[in-house]
């Protein structure tokens, strides 16, 4: 018997219970009429009537001759015998006799509904998609496995969209769902008569999805007036971010519950879901995969044949990544063929994304004979495996472990498995030389803005802090500042008597260090994760950290450690057209911070210990990015992100002006095109005695322009600025450089070479500076975690090369327990028993 027809027929019972106390009372009366003892009579008849109800039901369920109608059959007799009597009766009644026969008797009926009659239950599983049928698959696993739930594979149909919203084409993929999958067709259920205890269903969006929709009729409104319990479960799974369209769907609204990977994942979705609708208890699809890798099911026998006696490596290539920078992708693939080819122990699996070369062809159409050749290039290898089956979780139970693209749900399924992740880094395409690995760490220097007679702290990528020994001239690692390898946390670090204060980029927190170690970290207010900040300002004792995505400026006073934030500015200095993000220049002069507002055409100033601020108009119109304050001149320098018109702005009149060094023949180059093109030329100078010394940003010279911006020629250097002209660089795009004041010395430090010049006598000299590893950690070359949504994984870059990975022995560096603890954080049930949990939770 299914539940719901279990509880209407224990409503049923308890109006016969009501309608025993109502004759219990009137019978109990000492005195009564012949209109009562027909009232008596009729409500003795109605109780007979809704036994022969519950009858019929019990029987239409469990079949004729059941136990229970028989006992609801003597109690009909019963009934019928007590109204017999009681309508030719002309005494007393002894109401306590006739109450106890009838609840004697309705006892039993209620004893054999309760353990003679089985509770049966009806689970529907509505998938839209044969592919996301993983995502649904092990809730209709322990639902088939339950002798008492009878549970429906019902697809749906859906639709494609035309741009107006109305529909097109249909699809429906019955057939293409595994053969162990019953399916029933959506036109045999009748769900308004079955009214199932539980529907799954795994698209969020009904009406709201802009390519496809499912039929309306299957829409969550409608699904929740025919189903006791309605469970949304993602067709996907993370590793720990999720895109912001999917914090709020319409579904949410409807179901009763959304099935969540961990209790962290409740932060991705809108505050406004109650959080009593979340389930943390994993993904089906990490049930899948899970299963697989603990037995493996049969490899084609070509497979088994090539790997024999291999290490056997999944190789992934993702959209993303390819689309990103399409020309180094593919020189990537070129390398990571060519380094495998040395490494014959190894069988590389590669499975290119199934929409790889259709990409290409819309959208890189100029690449795709430099594709071909790759693909054809590893087809001629015999040992190696090119994989287009259907099923991801076969191929990765096949193989050891993972290489290719972070960004990729490929990557979170080889995590929860247990199984090695190694991280490529698309710019790294051959090995470093012993010069190169010497300036490696100075293309990765974030400066700091100091004092000459300050001791100097530098992060190194953003998470590793070096001390300058003045003495030797080298900096010497002096610890990690993160726990995460991920570059670029944090913007620049400050000493602060026998402290050293870190300041972040993308973190949301200041770091405390002292003795080699973290001591306080002070936490700013959370918010959304991105580049939380652009740039910083010294101004006497306080640290101002201009915003990027975070919503507000924040002050940090040296002395007091005092946190204070400073709303208006990020939109102020926000430039925000066609949804592209550009922010105003900013500078300080003695006390006073100012901001170039993003339109260009005001000016905000702040007073750095009052914040007392005030806001001027001046007469330009365009953006400016950056900015260099000239002392002498007191003047300001502003540099726009493409063009060739710098404005010069003076402060005390706030009148600007305008120079143009077109005709110097300068202009910039972009890694990503591989061309020239509309980039900031220069941000940056040298004071020159009465003349300045422009210097490269993404430009492709130094040229020199008098005290009235006019053009007089080129500075010859042999500095390499460009970065097609040097064999390496650590980030995928590399500007040219920036000059810094330290003191008095005017230094430019170039971030392609990874050196430093300084402007002596009118000459850019270099200044020989270099790292001593000697005592650096050497976190690259072992599993660790790379971001909070990335744990455990082996990163390439700095030293850690492919050829590296490949050298290593990855068994004696990697620890499937530590792993498999670490991916916990996104995954709630590492025994891959999320279905279960889910259907056990919904039963109970």
């Amino acid at each position: 018997m299914r539940k719901r027809q279990m509880n209407f027929i224990k409503e049923m019972i308890d109006i016969l219970e009501r309608a025993h106390e109502s004759t219990y009372k009137v019978l109990s009366v000492n005195s009564y009429s012949s209109d009562s003892l027909d009232a008596i009579t009729n409500l003795l008849t109605g109780c007979q009537t809704t036994a022969i109800n519950i009858g019929n039901l019990i029987e239409e369920s469990e079949g004729e001759g059941f136990i229970t109608v028989k006992y609801l059959e003597d109690y009909c007799e019963l009934v019928y015998s007590i109204n017999e009597e009681l309508r030719g009766i002309t005494g007393s009644i002894n109401s306590e006799k006739i109450s106890k026969k009838l609840n004697k008797m309705l006892l039993k009926i209620e004893n054999s509904i309760k353990h003679d009659i089985p509770l049966r239950r009806e689970a529907v599983f509505l998938p839209y998609k044969a592919s996301m049928w993983d995502s649904l698959e092990s809730v209709w696993e322990a639902a088939e496995a339950d002798p008492d739930c009878d549970a429906y594979v019902i697809p749906i149909p859906y639709f494609d969209k035309n741009p107006d919203g109305s529909v097109r084409e249909e699809h429906y993929e019955a057939d293409l769902f595994p053969e162990n999958v019953p399916i029933t067709h959506y036109s045999e259920y009748d769900f308004g008569k079955h009214h199932p205890d539980m529907i799954f269903i795994h698209n969020p969006y009904d009406y709201g999805n802009l390519v496809t929709t499912i039929h309306p009729f299957f829409y969550a409104e409608n699904m929740k007036k025919v189903t006791d319990c309605l469970v949304y479960i993602p067709y996907f799974a993370t590793s720990g971010s999720m895109g912001a369209d999917k914090a709020w769907c319409p579904v949410y609204d409807h179901v009763d519950y959304i099935v969540i990977q961990t209790e962290n994942y409740r932060q991705l979705y809108s505050p406004d879901i109650p959080d009593e609708k979340f389930l943390p208890f994993g993904s089906p699809k990490f049930d899948k995969v899970i299963r697989k890798c603990q037995n493996p099911p049969k490899a084609p026998d070509e497979w088994v044949k090539r790997a024999a006696g291999k290490k056997v490596l999944f190789y992934n290539t993702s959209l993303n990544c390819m689309l990103q920078n399409t020309p180094q992708y593919l020189k990537k693939m070129q390398y990571v063929f060519d380094t495998f080819r040395r490494h014959p122990d190894y069988c590389l699996v590669w499975r290119p994304h199934p929409l790889f070369e259709s990409t290409l062809k819309a959208m890189r159409p100029e690449y795709l004979e430099v594709y071909g050749a790759l693909r054809n290039s590893f087809l001629n290898q015999n040992e190696w495996i090119l994989d287009e089956t259907p099923c991801v979780e076969d191929t990765i139970a096949f193989c050891d472990g993972y290489i290719g693209d972070m960004y990729s749900s490929i990557v979170a399924l080889f995590g929860v498995s247990g199984k090695p992740v190694l991280i490529l880094n698309d710019s790294i395409n051959r090995e470093l030389n012993e010069d190169e690995l010497k300036t490696l760490y100075s293309k990765q220097v974030i400066e700091t803005e100091v004092s000459e007679d300050v001791l100097r702290y530098t992060l190194i990528n953003g998470r590793k802090l070096y001390e300058l020994d003045k003495e030797s001239n080298k900096y010497k690692f002096y610890c990690n500042v993160s726990e995460y390898t991920y570059p670029f946390q944090y913007m620049f670090s400050l000493q602060v008597g026998d402290e050293i204060v870190v300041f972040p980029y993308i973190n949301q927190e200041i770091l405390v260090v002292k003795d080699k170690q973290i001591i306080r970290k002070i936490e700013l207010n959370k918010e959304k994760e991105g580049l939380s900040f652009l740039d910083y300002k010294i101004v006497g004792k306080y640290v101002f950290l201009i915003p990027c995505d975070y919503s507000c400026a924040v002050r940090f006073d040296s002395e007091t450690f005092e946190i204070t934030y400073i709303s208006g500015v990020r939109e102020f200095i926000l430039n925000d057209r066609n949804n592209e993000k550009k922010f105003g220049a900013n500078w300080k002069i003695d006390d006073t911070l100012y901001f170039l507002s993003g339109t260009g055409d005001s000016i905000l100033k702040i007073k750095a210990d009052t914040l007392e601020y005030e806001s001027v108009s001046i007469k330009n119109k365009q953006l400016y990015v950056k900015a260099q304050y000239e002392k002498k001149a007191e003047r300001v320098w502003l540099f726009p992100e493409v063009g060739t018109q710098i404005a010069i702005l003076d402060i005390n009149k706030n009148v600007v002006k305008y120079i143009n060094y077109s005709e110097s023949g300068a202009k910039a180059y972009s890694r990503d095109t591989n061309q020239y093109g509309e980039r900031g030329v220069y941000y940056s100078f040298f004071e020159d005695g009465d003349n300045y010394i422009l210097a490269p940003y993404w430009g492709n010279k130094f040229i020199k322009l008098d005290k009235d911006g006019k053009y007089l020629g080129d500075i010859e250097t042999n500095i390499k600025l460009l970065a097609k002209d040097v064999q390496y660089n650590f980030t995928p795009e590399m500007c040219a450089g920036y000059v810094i004041q330290e003191g008095n010395r005017q230094i430019y430090t170039s971030y392609v070479e990874g050196k430093r010049y300084e402007l002596i006598n009118r000459k850019l000299v270099y200044q020989e500076q270099y790292f001593d590893n000697e005592d650096e950690s050497k976190d690259e070359n072992v599993f660790c975690d790379y971001r909070p949504n990335l744990r455990y994984v082996c990163v390439e870059g700095h030293e850690n090369s492919l050829e590296t990975m490949l050298q290593m022995n990855i068994e004696e560096k990697h620890n499937r327990d530590i792993q498999i603890e670490k991916y916990k954080t996104i995954n709630s049930s590492p025994n891959g028993d999320c279905g279960k949990r889910v259907y056990n939770k919904l039963i109970n």
